[in-house]
């Protein structure tokens, strides 16, 4: 599978799920960076590090929610866990997708403790993960980070977004776990 097909699945799927016939310049060559092809020839997540700086309403979320959606769809599992700074972000996220009938997960102090649990157990033991599963920093640290090698190692967890880094680095709340504030920065 050359670049090229690559980049067809790619615009195919934004035409279908999202309703966009033309991607953003920026937006091409960032969902390209995230994917690679295997030996196999098989669409596939890369170990690359992406940091990606747009303006406001210019596509950021589906520079790695297409990627997501593609890989899980060719594989039938892998997640992209998706760090948002508030609950309200989340669930604006999560309502536009569920009206585009695209599946999210949440986890957040929303959720109660048995859906996340089956939601945890979905996505680490079976194929039954979301493509999405949005968290808020303090719960991708009291929860992700337990889960998150076990996640990693069965090739479940595809890919770990921080998104509206600008609002994560820049908190003054005390609260805000150290590790995402690094990693925010």
């Amino acid at each position: 599978m050359n670049h090229e097909v690559v980049i067809g699945s790619v615009k195919d799927m934004a035409r279908e799920v999202f309703g966009v016939d033309k991607l953003r310049d920026g937006q091409v060559q960032a969902i390209m960076k995230a994917l690679d092809v295997d030996q196999a020839g098989e669409i596939v997540s890369s170990s690359d590090d992406i940091c990606l700086r747009m303006a406001t309403g210019y596509g950021k979320s589906m520079v790695f929610q297409l990627p997501a959606l593609l890989i899980h769809q060719r594989h039938g599992f892998g997640t992209t866990v998706v760090v948002l700074p508030t609950i309200a972000k989340i669930n604006d996220h999560i309502r536009s997708l569920n009206k585009l009938r695209v599946a999210a997960g949440e986890l957040s102090s929303e959720v109660d403790w048995t859906e996340k649990e089956k939601l945890l157990i979905a996505t680490v033991a079976s194929d039954k993960g979301p493509p999405l599963l949005y968290t808020t920093p303090e719960s991708f640290v009291k929860l992700m980070y337990y889960h998150l090698k076990q996640l990693k190692v069965l090739s479940r967890v595809v890919r770990v977004v921080f998104d509206e880094c600008h609002e994560l680095a820049a908190s003054e709340r005390n609260d805000r776990p150290l590790i995402v504030r690094k990693v925010a920065v």
